[in-house]
């Protein structure tokens, strides 16, 4: 936790393996960059941990780990973006506008990773809430896409499994039947990202 929002801390992986990213984690300077001009509390309890543990950073100024309550996993909380950077402020769109891009990559991080659950609240509401899915990969991935993208693609969907030279590609297709007027409704991932 204290390295994930340490500045200059770039690379953040275990070893060097880059063909072999395991975590949906930020990268290089994002969350320090996001936690000087904002209120972040990231509070997280690892695999098989006995313990959550949280640290928080307002404005670029750290506080000490702290103990959490949580179960396994990571929460991501960001309160009044650009509070210490008021020029910036002007940029931002209205809050739906810019609640509305949260989402879209949510969504799109919540498509690639059927097993890990994803929420999203505003402060007064839940917004999105996908839980982890489980069983099958193809039937997991299935249910996700239809929370997200409706009961209709699940209904019309093909199951894609390939595999040459050593690269699988695998996924659901909707028949030709359901279609849309554009591409806004495609995806495409590769190695989870």
């Amino acid at each position: 936790l204290e390295l994930c929002v340490e500045r200059h801390a770039t690379s953040k992986l275990a070893d060097d393996d880059l063909e072999n990213i395991r975590t949906l984690g930020f990268r290089g300077e994002a969350l320090p960059s996001i936690a000087a001009v904002a209120r972040v509390v990231i509070a997280g309890r690892a695999e098989d941990a006995g313990e959550a543990w949280q640290i928080r950073v307002e404005g670029g100024k750290k506080f000490p780990l702290e103990p959490a309550a949580r179960q396994e996993g990571t929460r991501v909380e960001v309160r009044d973006i650009f509070y210490a950077t008021p020029a910036r402020l002007k940029f931002l769109k209205s809050p739906r506008t810019e609640q509305g891009h949260i989402l879209d990559i949510l969504r799109r991080l919540a498509m690639a990773h059927p097993a890990i659950g994803f929420s999203l609240a505003d402060g007064e509401r839940v917004i999105l809430k996908l839980p982890p899915g489980g069983g099958d990969l193809f039937e997991a991935r299935l249910d996700r896409v239809a929370a997200i993208m409706g009961r209709d693609f699940a209904a019309n969907a093909l199951v894609i499994n390939a595999e040459r030279d050593g690269f699988s590609l695998g996924g659901h297709v909707g028949l030709p039947t359901l279609n849309g007027r554009n591409a806004a409704k495609q995806f495409l991932f590769v190695n989870g990202r």
